[in-house]
Parts: structure tokens; C-alpha cells; sequence
């Protein structure tokens, strides 16, 4: 049971929550894990168009031990959190299912069911506080929860979820810009230089000069890079609550020349490489 986030320190588009979802839905269709991806965003519709094409964005409403009625996502964990009522095997119950028993999403902060364009701010200063405490619940009940960790969120509560990850990858895309921007974040943040920390080229473009062999020279990292190469088909099918069956697809793809195969398979060598970092980790902390 681990916390994987995926992070920078941009607040702009870099392609990390695209990322995120490619990760994950590899992952939870090649292994048998239980998945919950966590969105930290403030009224982002990203994930819920790569598998929904209803809106969902008005949560749907349940019954608590209580009797009563709470929304799903964040905001009915935070209601949990300040009753004591929040239990590992409960979070199921407020994160939308993708994969049946094998890949859920927990929604980020959308303010108010009734007013999306208008977010209850006083009530996202409750769920900023708990990130922490319900990620670290999720982790009790999920075999990987991945975050994606919103850049917007100030960087004490960057650090602190960092903190109490198993394993941190920051993404970046090839512009010089940002790259030189890694580097000194790098330098500078303790959460960069531990050997649960990585990097992955999010929108990348193998023609390049920043390739993936002269970016581990620039970058001084062991390896190759990791990537995540830009995709149109992709890109099409998170717009149109495609991605799952366009994954699917994909897989069965035997063409190794072919650039969809490519994506797939620079896809696979990040969750290969989650999975066998954590099991190196698990096996150093004894």
C-alpha cells in the first residue's frame, strides 16, 4: 500500500494530470491492484471528461452512518473527517469507479454541487487542511493511491503531502524554460534529492534535441528519462470519455515502429518502474 504524487511547480497546463491518468489506467489494467487516483484540484474538469461524458460534476448524494446526506468526493470525505467517522474501507464509497474493484477516482474540491463556477472557499480551506490525513486513510484500503498534486496548492502543503509519499515524480515538458526550472527546484527542495524521487518528461517529442538520452546527460540523472510522449489519439480521447477503451486498443498493438505502441510502451516503463522502486524502497526501510 503506497502514495505515489505526481508534481511540479507549475500552475500551469504541463500535462500532469493527463499523466497521471495514463499511469494510472495502465496500471490498473495490466495489474491486479486496487487504484485511487486523487485529484488536489480546485474545479478542474480534466479527469471526468477522460471517462465520463455526463456531467457529474453535481455529486451524487448517500447516506452515512448517520442518516445523513453527503456529498461524494472531497467534500464528503471532510464531513467524515470532522464526525471521527473516517474509515479506510469508506472511501470507496464517495470516489467514482472505473474499473470495478480496481480503479477509482476520488474528485477534487468543486465548492458546491449547485454553484461550480462559484467555489465555497471557506469550505476548501477544511479540505486543504486534510489532505494529509485523508490520502493517508486511502492508503490503508488501496494498493497504490496516486496524487495528482495540484500546482496552486502553496508549497508547505506541497511539502507535506511529498513528505508523507512513498515515492514523488515531478513533471516537467522539454522547454528549456522548465527544465532549468527543475534543476533549480532541485537544488533547492529536499523532496528532489532522495531515492524516492524522480523526473518524467510529460508532452514528449523523441525529435527533440531534448531527447530522452541527451536529457539524462543535462539532467545528471542514472538512466534513461522517463516519459510520457505526446499523443493525439490520446489527447482526443480525454476530451471525449475515451481513454479506458482507447487504452484497451492500444495494448493490442504489436507494430513496434508504430508511435501509439510507443506511447504505450514509455507508459508501461513508468508504472514497471513505480512498482519496482517501491518494492526497492519497502525492501530498504526493512
Amino acid at each position: 500500500m503506497s502514495i505515489v504524487t505526481l508534481w511540479s511547480c507549475d500552475k500551469k497546463t504541463n500535462g500532469q494530470t493527463l499523466s497521471a491518468v495514463a499511469i494510472a489506467t495502465k496500471m490498473a489494467i495490466e495489474r491486479n491492484l486496487k487504484i485511487l487516483l486523487v485529484s488536489t484540484s480546485v474545479n478542474d474538469m480534466t479527469i471526468k471528461r477522460c471517462f465520463w461524458k455526463t456531467n457529474i460534476s453535481k455529486a451524487k448524494m448517500l447516506k452515512n452512518n448517520g442518516g445523513l446526506e453527503v456529498e461524494t468526493g472531497i467534500e464528503g470525505l471532510i464531513r467524515l473527517v470532522y464526525s471521527n467517522k473516517l474509515e479506510p474501507d469508506i472511501i470507496t464509497d464517495y470516489s467514482q469507479p472505473i474499473l470495478k474493484g480496481r480503479f477509482e477516482v476520488l474528485f477534487g474540491f468543486n465548492g458546491s454541487s449547485d454553484n461550480f463556477s462559484n467555489p465555497n472557499m471557506e469550505l476548501y480551506s477544511d479540505v486543504y487542511q486534510n489532505y494529509c490525513k485523508i490520502l493517508q486513510v486511502a492508503n490503508q484500503y488501496y494498493d497504490i493511491v496516486l496524487v495528482d498534486l495540484d500546482g496552486r496548492l502553496n508549497l508547505e502543503m506541497k511539502n507535506k503531502i511529498l513528505d508523507i509519499s512513498d515515492m514523488n515524480i515531478y513533471i516537467t515538458t522539454q522547454k528549456v524554460s522548465d527544465i532549468e526550472r527543475y534543476i533549480d527546484v532541485k537544488q533547492n527542495n529536499k523532496n528532489l534529492n532522495t531515492y524516492k524521487s524522480t523526473v518524467a518528461i510529460a508532452k514528449y517529442d523523441d525529435e527533440s534535441k531534448y531527447n530522452k538520452k541527451n536529457l539524462a546527460k543535462y539532467l545528471e540523472e542514472k538512466g534513461e528519462v522517463l516519459v510520457i510522449p505526446y499523443n493525439t489519439l490520446y489527447f482526443e480521447a480525454a476530451e471525449e470519455a475515451d481513454v479506458m477503451d482507447l487504452f484497451l486498443k492500444l495494448s493490442n498493438i504489436k507494430d513496434t515502429t508504430d508511435k501509439n505502441y510507443i506511447f504505450m510502451k514509455e507508459i508501461q516503463r513508468i508504472v514497471n518502474f513505480i512498482m519496482n522502486r517501491l518494492q526497492e524502497l519497502q525492501m530498504r526501510m526493512g
